[in-house]
C-alpha cells in the first residue's frame, strides 16, 4: 500500500508541475520571477528586471531606455547625449541622419520601420554599443539603447543634454532620476502569466 500511495502522490506533483510548466495553469496566477519594472517620464521608459545579473543587493538595474514612443514621438525633449563607440559624447542635439549613418556599420544597415505603429517611412540605424536611433525625414524621433549580452563590457553610455553625468548601462533608480527627473510612474509588468 505504501508504493501506491507513493505513487499516487508522484503521480499528482508530476501532472501538477506540467500543467504549471506548461502554460497549462488559470490565466490568473503570476509568478514574480522575471518581472520586468518599468520607469516612465514623459517619453523616456527605463526597462528593467528582478533577477539575475539586473539585480544587486536589492537594486534593480534598468538594462534598457527608450526616449520617443510610437504614439510620444520624441520632439527633441528631454535632452540627453551618448558616448559612441569611438568614444566621442554626442549630444542630442547634435544628433542627425548624416553623423549617425557614419557611425553605423556595415553589420548594422538601416531598415524601415513598419511594426510598433512608428510612422510610415520611419527608418532605424543601429550603432555601437547598442544604440538604436530613429529618424523620420531626417529627424530623429526615436532613441533606444540596450546591454546586448554578448558585450560584456561594452554597454551604452548615457549622460544628460551637456554630455555630462555619464552613466553607464545597466542603470539604477538614482541614475535615471539625475538624468530625467523623479518618474511618473513606476510600475511592473508581467512577463506572462501561469
Amino acid at each position: 500500500m505504501k508504493n501506491k500511495s507513493a505513487y499516487q502522490v508522484f503521480s499528482a506533483i508530476a501532472i501538477a508541475l506540467t500543467v504549471i510548466i506548461t502554460g497549462c495553469a488559470p490565466k490568473y496566477v503570476r509568478y514574480p520571477i522575471g518581472n520586468e519594472r518599468l520607469l516612465v517620464k514623459g517619453n523616456v521608459r527605463a526597462f528593467g528586471r528582478h533577477t539575475g545579473v539586473t539585480m544587486v543587493d536589492g537594486t534593480i538595474k534598468y538594462t534598457r531606455l527608450s526616449i520617443g514612443t510610437p504614439k510620444a514621438l520624441y520632439n527633441g525633449t528631454p535632452g540627453f547625449s551618448v558616448k559612441l563607440a569611438d568614444g566621442k559624447v554626442l549630444g542630442s542635439s547634435q544628433v542627425s541622419e548624416t553623423v549617425i549613418k557614419s557611425y553605423a556599420g556595415k553589420g548594422f544597415p538601416p531598415y524601415r520601420l513598419g511594426y510598433d505603429a512608428w510612422p510610415k517611412g520611419a527608418i532605424e540605424y543601429q550603432t555601437d554599443p547598442g544604440y538604436d536611433f530613429i529618424f523620420l525625414k531626417g529627424k530623429l524621433i526615436g532613441f533606444r539603447a540596450t546591454i546586448h549580452r554578448s558585450e560584456k563590457n561594452n554597454h551604452p553610455v548615457i549622460g544628460n543634454a551637456y554630455g555630462t553625468g555619464l552613466y553607464k548601462l545597466p542603470l539604477t533608480r538614482k541614475d535615471f532620476e539625475s538624468l530625467f527627473g523623479k518618474p511618473e510612474k513606476s510600475d511592473i509588468r508581467y512577463q506572462g502569466s501561469l
